[in-house]
Protein backbone atom coordinates (compact mmCIF):
# COMPACT_ATOMS: atom_id res chain seq x y z
CA UNK A 1 0.00 0.00 0.00
CA UNK A 2 2.80 2.36 0.95
CA UNK A 3 4.62 1.81 -2.36
CA UNK A 4 1.41 2.27 -4.33
CA UNK A 5 0.96 5.68 -2.73
CA UNK A 6 4.59 6.56 -3.45
CA UNK A 7 4.33 5.43 -7.08
CA UNK A 8 1.12 7.42 -7.66
CA UNK A 9 2.62 10.48 -6.01
CA UNK A 10 5.74 10.12 -8.18
CA UNK A 11 3.54 9.87 -11.27
CA UNK A 12 1.78 13.08 -10.29
CA UNK A 13 5.15 14.80 -10.03
CA UNK A 14 6.40 13.29 -13.27
CA UNK A 15 3.46 14.42 -15.42
CA UNK A 16 4.07 18.19 -15.02
CA UNK A 17 7.77 17.59 -15.66
CA UNK A 18 7.04 15.77 -18.91
CA UNK A 19 4.52 18.40 -20.01
CA UNK A 20 6.97 21.23 -19.25
CA UNK A 21 9.87 19.50 -20.97
CA UNK A 22 7.89 18.77 -24.14
CA UNK A 23 6.44 22.28 -24.28
CA UNK A 24 9.87 23.85 -23.82
CA UNK A 25 11.62 21.82 -26.48
CA UNK A 26 8.76 21.88 -29.00
CA UNK A 27 7.89 25.55 -28.23
CA UNK A 28 5.22 25.44 -30.90
CA UNK A 29 4.44 29.16 -30.81
CA UNK A 30 8.09 30.10 -30.18
CA UNK A 31 7.55 32.04 -26.96
CA UNK A 32 9.48 29.91 -24.47
CA UNK A 33 12.94 29.87 -26.09
CA UNK A 34 15.01 32.42 -28.02
CA UNK A 35 16.41 30.04 -30.65
CA UNK A 36 14.09 31.19 -33.43
CA UNK A 37 14.59 34.85 -32.57
CA UNK A 38 18.37 34.43 -32.76
CA UNK A 39 18.07 32.82 -36.20
CA UNK A 40 15.84 35.65 -37.41
CA UNK A 41 18.21 38.31 -36.05
CA UNK A 42 21.12 36.68 -37.87
CA UNK A 43 19.10 36.59 -41.09
CA UNK A 44 18.18 40.28 -40.88
CA UNK A 45 21.77 41.22 -39.97
CA UNK A 46 22.91 39.44 -43.13
CA UNK A 47 20.55 41.61 -45.21
CA UNK A 48 17.91 38.95 -45.81
CA UNK A 49 14.12 39.02 -45.56
CA UNK A 50 12.07 36.52 -43.56
CA UNK A 51 8.96 35.08 -45.21
CA UNK A 52 6.28 33.45 -43.07
CA UNK A 53 6.75 35.23 -39.74
CA UNK A 54 3.54 34.75 -37.77
CA UNK A 55 4.86 34.95 -34.21
CA UNK A 56 7.98 36.63 -32.91
CA UNK A 57 9.10 37.99 -29.55
CA UNK A 58 9.44 41.57 -30.80
CA UNK A 59 11.29 42.84 -27.77
CA UNK A 60 13.92 40.11 -27.58
CA UNK A 61 14.36 40.47 -31.34
CA UNK A 62 15.00 44.22 -31.07
CA UNK A 63 17.40 43.83 -28.14
CA UNK A 64 19.52 41.12 -29.78
CA UNK A 65 19.55 43.01 -33.07
CA UNK A 66 20.80 46.26 -31.52
CA UNK A 67 23.43 44.43 -29.51
CA UNK A 68 24.80 42.82 -32.69
CA UNK A 69 24.71 45.89 -34.95
CA UNK A 70 28.04 47.20 -36.20
CA UNK A 71 26.84 50.79 -36.44
CA UNK A 72 23.80 52.91 -35.70
CA UNK A 73 21.44 53.56 -38.65
CA UNK A 74 20.86 57.19 -39.64
CA UNK A 75 17.10 56.81 -39.14
CA UNK A 76 15.08 54.78 -36.65
CA UNK A 77 11.34 54.18 -36.45
CA UNK A 78 9.84 53.63 -33.00
CA UNK A 79 6.17 52.74 -32.87
CA UNK A 80 3.56 50.01 -32.92
CA UNK A 81 2.34 47.67 -35.66
CA UNK A 82 0.78 50.77 -37.20
CA UNK A 83 4.27 52.04 -38.13
CA UNK A 84 5.72 48.62 -39.04
CA UNK A 85 4.90 49.27 -42.69
CA UNK A 86 7.22 52.29 -42.95
CA UNK A 87 10.22 51.27 -45.05
CA UNK A 88 13.55 52.68 -46.19
CA UNK A 89 12.02 54.27 -49.32
CA UNK A 90 10.84 57.12 -47.09
CA UNK A 91 14.42 58.07 -46.26
CA UNK A 92 16.51 57.68 -49.44
CA UNK A 93 20.31 57.82 -49.21
CA UNK A 94 20.19 57.18 -45.45
CA UNK A 95 20.72 53.97 -43.48
CA UNK A 96 17.44 52.97 -41.88
CA UNK A 97 15.85 50.50 -39.49
CA UNK A 98 12.27 50.09 -38.31
CA UNK A 99 12.22 49.06 -34.63
CA UNK A 100 8.41 49.15 -34.28
CA UNK A 101 6.87 46.45 -32.09
CA UNK A 102 3.33 45.10 -31.90
CA UNK A 103 1.17 46.63 -29.15
CA UNK A 104 3.79 49.26 -28.39
CA UNK A 105 4.20 50.89 -24.99
CA UNK A 106 6.08 54.00 -23.94
CA UNK A 107 8.37 51.64 -22.02
CA UNK A 108 9.49 50.15 -25.36
CA UNK A 109 10.58 53.58 -26.62
CA UNK A 110 12.66 54.32 -23.54
CA UNK A 111 14.28 50.88 -23.57
CA UNK A 112 15.29 50.97 -27.25
CA UNK A 113 16.76 54.46 -26.91
CA UNK A 114 18.77 53.25 -23.90
CA UNK A 115 20.00 50.19 -25.80
CA UNK A 116 21.34 52.38 -28.61
CA UNK A 117 23.14 54.67 -26.21
CA UNK A 118 24.59 51.74 -24.31
CA UNK A 119 25.66 49.60 -27.28
CA UNK A 120 26.14 52.07 -30.12
CA UNK A 121 25.12 55.72 -30.31
CA UNK A 122 21.93 57.62 -31.01
CA UNK A 123 20.81 58.03 -34.64
CA UNK A 124 20.50 61.30 -36.53
CA UNK A 125 16.71 60.95 -36.86
CA UNK A 126 13.96 59.16 -34.94
CA UNK A 127 10.35 58.97 -36.10
CA UNK A 128 8.05 58.36 -33.12
CA UNK A 129 4.71 56.70 -33.86
CA UNK A 130 2.38 58.16 -31.27
CA UNK A 131 -0.68 56.02 -30.66
CA UNK A 132 -3.16 57.56 -28.22
CA UNK A 133 -3.06 54.48 -26.01
CA UNK A 134 0.53 55.32 -25.02
CA UNK A 135 -1.01 57.73 -22.51
CA UNK A 136 -3.63 55.30 -21.22
CA UNK A 137 -2.77 54.24 -17.66
CA UNK A 138 -5.36 51.45 -17.70
CA UNK A 139 -3.26 49.36 -20.09
CA UNK A 140 -1.13 46.92 -18.10
CA UNK A 141 0.75 44.91 -20.72
CA UNK A 142 3.60 42.54 -19.94
CA UNK A 143 4.98 42.23 -23.48
CA UNK A 144 7.78 44.75 -22.85
CA UNK A 145 9.31 42.75 -19.98
CA UNK A 146 12.30 41.50 -22.05
CA UNK A 147 13.31 45.18 -22.19
CA UNK A 148 12.49 45.97 -18.54
CA UNK A 149 16.08 46.52 -17.36
CA UNK A 150 16.76 48.90 -20.24
CA UNK A 151 13.50 50.72 -19.52
CA UNK A 152 14.41 51.18 -15.84
CA UNK A 153 17.86 52.50 -16.73
CA UNK A 154 16.46 55.01 -19.22
CA UNK A 155 13.67 56.02 -16.86
CA UNK A 156 16.29 56.83 -14.22
CA UNK A 157 18.43 58.62 -16.79
CA UNK A 158 15.48 60.88 -17.57
CA UNK A 159 15.35 61.88 -13.90
CA UNK A 160 12.48 59.72 -12.66
CA UNK A 161 12.50 57.68 -9.46
CA UNK A 162 12.55 53.88 -9.53
CA UNK A 163 9.37 52.44 -11.05
CA UNK A 164 8.20 50.04 -8.33
CA UNK A 165 5.12 49.07 -10.33
CA UNK A 166 7.41 46.96 -12.52
CA UNK A 167 7.36 44.16 -9.95
CA UNK A 168 3.65 43.53 -10.42
CA UNK A 169 4.17 43.52 -14.19
CA UNK A 170 7.08 41.09 -13.87
CA UNK A 171 4.98 38.80 -11.70
CA UNK A 172 2.25 38.69 -14.36
CA UNK A 173 4.82 38.16 -17.11
CA UNK A 174 6.46 35.18 -15.44
CA UNK A 175 3.09 33.82 -14.36
CA UNK A 176 2.06 33.76 -18.02
CA UNK A 177 5.37 32.15 -18.97
CA UNK A 178 5.00 29.33 -16.45
CA UNK A 179 1.36 28.86 -17.41
CA UNK A 180 2.42 28.36 -21.02
CA UNK A 181 5.29 26.08 -20.01
CA UNK A 182 2.96 23.69 -18.14
CA UNK A 183 -0.08 24.12 -20.39
CA UNK A 184 -1.73 20.81 -21.26
CA UNK A 185 -3.35 22.45 -24.31
CA UNK A 186 0.08 23.47 -25.64
CA UNK A 187 1.36 19.98 -24.81
CA UNK A 188 -1.38 18.26 -26.85
CA UNK A 189 -1.05 20.76 -29.72
CA UNK A 190 2.72 20.29 -29.72
CA UNK A 191 2.41 16.53 -30.03
CA UNK A 192 -0.19 16.70 -32.80
CA UNK A 193 1.45 19.54 -34.75
CA UNK A 194 4.96 20.39 -33.49
CA UNK A 195 5.44 23.45 -35.70
CA UNK A 196 2.86 26.23 -35.90
CA UNK A 197 4.71 28.45 -38.35
CA UNK A 198 7.00 27.70 -41.25
CA UNK A 199 9.26 30.58 -42.16
CA UNK A 200 12.14 30.88 -44.56
CA UNK A 201 15.05 33.20 -45.18
CA UNK A 202 14.96 34.84 -48.59
CA UNK A 203 16.39 37.72 -50.60
CA UNK A 204 13.12 38.06 -52.51
CA UNK A 205 10.26 40.37 -51.59
CA UNK A 206 7.78 37.94 -53.14
CA UNK A 207 5.95 36.30 -50.26
CA UNK A 208 2.25 35.58 -49.78
CA UNK A 209 2.69 35.22 -46.01
CA UNK A 210 3.71 37.88 -43.49
CA UNK A 211 7.19 39.09 -44.44
CA UNK A 212 9.74 40.94 -42.34
CA UNK A 213 12.16 42.88 -44.51
CA UNK A 214 15.85 43.47 -43.90
CA UNK A 215 15.09 47.11 -42.96
CA UNK A 216 12.81 45.96 -40.11
CA UNK A 217 9.55 46.84 -41.87
CA UNK A 218 6.73 44.35 -42.33
CA UNK A 219 4.09 43.51 -44.92
CA UNK A 220 1.09 41.44 -43.86
CA UNK A 221 0.06 38.29 -45.69
CA UNK A 222 -1.85 38.52 -48.96
CA UNK A 223 -5.14 37.19 -47.56
CA UNK A 224 -5.00 39.79 -44.77
CA UNK A 225 -4.37 42.87 -46.89
CA UNK A 226 -6.78 41.85 -49.66
CA UNK A 227 -9.90 41.29 -47.60
CA UNK A 228 -13.14 42.47 -49.11
CA UNK A 229 -14.44 45.95 -48.40
CA UNK A 230 -17.43 44.64 -46.43
CA UNK A 231 -15.14 42.55 -44.20
CA UNK A 232 -12.89 45.55 -43.47
CA UNK A 233 -15.90 47.74 -42.68
CA UNK A 234 -17.24 45.09 -40.31
CA UNK A 235 -13.92 44.84 -38.45
CA UNK A 236 -13.79 48.65 -38.29
CA UNK A 237 -17.19 48.70 -36.55
CA UNK A 238 -16.33 45.79 -34.24
CA UNK A 239 -13.09 47.42 -33.14
CA UNK A 240 -14.97 50.31 -31.54
CA UNK A 241 -16.92 47.84 -29.40
CA UNK A 242 -14.10 45.41 -28.64
CA UNK A 243 -10.95 47.46 -28.18
CA UNK A 244 -9.97 48.52 -24.65
CA UNK A 245 -6.78 50.36 -25.67
CA UNK A 246 -8.56 53.56 -26.63
CA UNK A 247 -11.10 53.47 -23.81
CA UNK A 248 -9.87 56.18 -21.45
CA UNK A 249 -11.11 59.63 -20.52
CA UNK A 250 -8.02 61.23 -19.03
CA UNK A 251 -4.31 61.13 -19.75
CA UNK A 252 -1.73 59.51 -17.50
CA UNK A 253 0.20 62.33 -15.81
CA UNK A 254 3.27 60.13 -15.41
CA UNK A 255 3.31 58.95 -19.02
CA UNK A 256 2.92 62.53 -20.23
CA UNK A 257 6.00 63.50 -18.21
CA UNK A 258 7.93 60.47 -19.47
CA UNK A 259 7.19 61.22 -23.11
CA UNK A 260 8.05 64.89 -22.76
CA UNK A 261 11.28 64.10 -20.92
CA UNK A 262 12.23 61.61 -23.61
CA UNK A 263 11.65 64.20 -26.33
CA UNK A 264 13.58 66.84 -24.37
CA UNK A 265 16.46 64.40 -23.80
CA UNK A 266 16.70 63.41 -27.46
CA UNK A 267 16.54 67.04 -28.58
CA UNK A 268 19.40 67.86 -26.20
CA UNK A 269 21.40 65.01 -27.73
CA UNK A 270 20.93 66.52 -31.18
CA UNK A 271 18.49 63.91 -32.51
CA UNK A 272 16.11 65.14 -35.20
CA UNK A 273 12.60 64.05 -34.14
CA UNK A 274 9.53 63.52 -36.29
CA UNK A 275 6.15 62.75 -34.70
CA UNK A 276 3.70 60.54 -36.57
CA UNK A 277 0.07 60.16 -35.48
CA UNK A 278 -1.49 57.12 -37.23
CA UNK A 279 -5.04 57.43 -38.59
CA UNK A 280 -7.99 55.13 -37.93
CA UNK A 281 -10.39 53.70 -40.46
CA UNK A 282 -13.13 56.33 -41.13
CA UNK A 283 -15.82 54.13 -39.54
CA UNK A 284 -13.66 53.45 -36.48
CA UNK A 285 -12.72 57.10 -36.02
CA UNK A 286 -16.35 58.22 -36.28
CA UNK A 287 -17.34 55.56 -33.75
CA UNK A 288 -14.70 56.79 -31.29
CA UNK A 289 -15.69 60.42 -31.62
CA UNK A 290 -19.38 59.63 -31.01
CA UNK A 291 -18.82 57.47 -27.93
CA UNK A 292 -18.32 58.84 -24.37
CA UNK A 293 -15.76 56.15 -23.46
CA UNK A 294 -13.08 57.52 -25.78
CA UNK A 295 -12.73 61.12 -24.60
CA UNK A 296 -9.03 60.58 -23.91
CA UNK A 297 -8.20 60.16 -27.60
CA UNK A 298 -8.59 63.81 -28.69
CA UNK A 299 -6.86 64.84 -25.46
CA UNK A 300 -3.86 62.67 -26.38
CA UNK A 301 -3.75 64.11 -29.89
CA UNK A 302 -3.89 67.64 -28.49
CA UNK A 303 -1.04 66.84 -26.10
CA UNK A 304 1.10 65.48 -28.95
CA UNK A 305 0.44 68.64 -30.96
CA UNK A 306 1.36 70.81 -27.96
CA UNK A 307 4.64 68.91 -27.56
CA UNK A 308 5.39 69.42 -31.25
CA UNK A 309 4.78 73.15 -30.95
CA UNK A 310 6.81 73.48 -27.74
CA UNK A 311 9.84 71.63 -29.09
CA UNK A 312 9.44 72.75 -32.71
CA UNK A 313 8.84 69.26 -34.08
CA UNK A 314 7.20 68.21 -37.30
CA UNK A 315 3.95 66.26 -37.04
CA UNK A 316 2.90 63.88 -39.80
CA UNK A 317 -0.50 62.18 -39.90
CA UNK A 318 -3.64 62.51 -37.77
CA UNK A 319 -6.17 60.26 -36.07
CA UNK A 320 -8.85 61.63 -38.36
CA UNK A 321 -8.25 59.96 -41.75
CA UNK A 322 -9.93 62.82 -43.62
CA UNK A 323 -7.22 65.20 -42.41
CA UNK A 324 -4.60 63.32 -44.41
CA UNK A 325 -6.81 62.23 -47.31
CA UNK A 326 -7.10 58.58 -46.26
CA UNK A 327 -10.30 56.77 -47.25
CA UNK A 328 -11.89 53.32 -46.88
CA UNK A 329 -9.62 51.74 -49.52
CA UNK A 330 -6.44 52.77 -47.71
CA UNK A 331 -7.04 50.44 -44.72
CA UNK A 332 -6.90 46.67 -44.37
CA UNK A 333 -8.54 46.80 -40.92
CA UNK A 334 -9.68 49.30 -38.27
CA UNK A 335 -6.23 50.65 -37.38
CA UNK A 336 -3.73 49.77 -40.12
CA UNK A 337 -3.03 51.51 -43.38
CA UNK A 338 -1.96 49.51 -46.38
CA UNK A 339 1.80 49.85 -46.89
CA UNK A 340 1.21 51.44 -50.29
CA UNK A 341 -0.87 54.15 -48.58
CA UNK A 342 1.29 54.60 -45.46
CA UNK A 343 4.67 55.24 -47.07
CA UNK A 344 3.50 58.06 -49.40
CA UNK A 345 1.97 59.82 -46.35
CA UNK A 346 5.35 59.70 -44.61
CA UNK A 347 7.19 60.75 -47.77
CA UNK A 348 4.90 63.74 -48.38
CA UNK A 349 5.20 64.79 -44.75
CA UNK A 350 9.00 64.70 -44.85
CA UNK A 351 9.13 66.74 -48.08
CA UNK A 352 7.02 69.47 -46.45
CA UNK A 353 9.50 69.81 -43.60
Amino acid sequence: MFWKIISRFSLLLLLPFVVGMVNYWVDRDQILRDDTVVEMVNAIQAGNNICGVEYIDDRTFQKLLIQQQNETPDVLILGSSRTLGIDKSCFPNQSFFNHSVTNANLEDFLAIVHLYEEVQSLPDTILLGLDQWLLNDAIQRTNWMPLSTDYLNMNEQLGFSYDWSIWATRWNYYKNYWSELFSTVSFLNGIQKPTSQKWEITTSSECEKDIKFADGSRRRNVSHIHRGKSHVERTAKDYVIQSKDEQFNQLSANKKKQLEQLIFYLKQKGVHLILYIPPYHPITYEGFMNHPSFKGMPLATLFYQELAKKYKLQVIGASNPKTIGANFDHFYDATHLQNWALNPIIQRGIKKE
